[in-house]
């Protein structure tokens, strides 16, 4: 999922991450940057001449939970998230219906194994 999108120098830098912990950076659509990592890796990429690095890290400021440092040329630098709030609430929602059918799933299987489920509780 998208978290992040940035002008950068007249381009457009995306910022995925995916529940596998795969992260992606993006620059005008083509991946400049992908790495593993749980709780964040730090992503390196050049627009022309210029070094930018991507640092993510956890925050209580926004809902997401996380944040991102950008340098460039070990300076650090401010850019405004392009990702709009009607984006942010559409994931929201995709994240609660994916959280849903996951639920439901696990119902469904539970009773075609014969183990009744209630609401997280198993009835012997």
């Amino acid at each position: 999922m998208k978290y992040a999108e940035y002008q950068i120098e007249n381009n457009t830098v995306s910022i995925y991450n995916s529940i596998t912990g795969i992260e992606r950076i993006h620059l005008n659509g083509r991946e400049v940057s992908k790495a593993f990592s749980w709780f964040g890796s730090d992503h390196l990429f050049k627009i022309g001449e210029n070094q930018y690095t991507v640092k993510p890290y956890i925050t209580l400021k926004n809902w997401m939970g996380i944040g991102f440092a950008i340098y460039k040329n070990g300076v650090p630098v401010t850019f405004q998230n392009k990702i709009t709030k009607k984006d942010k609430r559409n994931l929201v929602f995709r994240i609660i219906f994916a959280v849903g059918i996951g639920l439901a799933l696990g119902f469904c299987v539970g009773f075609l194994l014969g183990t009744p489920i209630e609401f997280g509780i198993i009835h012997h």
